[in-house]
């Protein structure tokens, strides 16, 4: 068991490590506040401009999703590998 949590930390760990090669934090970040921006009042106030902030957010927001699947991922692999540890 001790050598499964190891392995499953370092795995983690080298996860993590992958999310700082794409920049999820900084993605992530500028897209918080890309999404402030839209909900200024003035924000349709030029719509070109508009458009363009959406289709940033957009594009960031699809640029993350292959990471978080990988993520989502190995948590059920994890959940599930674990409980059959414990439970079988």
């Amino acid at each position: 068991l001790k050598e499964w949590e190891e392995k499953v930390a370092s795995f983690k760990d080298r996860l993590d490590k992958l999310g700082g090669i794409f920049e999820v934090d900084t993605k992530e970040e500028y897209i918080r506040k890309l999404e402030e921006k839209t909900h200024q009042s003035d924000f349709w106030s030029n719509p070109p401009e508009a458009q363009k902030t959406i289709q940033e957010l957009n594009t960031l927001k699809e640029s993350l999703t292959p990471w978080y699947h990988l993520k989502k991922e190995f948590e059920e692999l994890f959940a599930v590998t674990f409980s059959s540890l414990f439970f079988h």
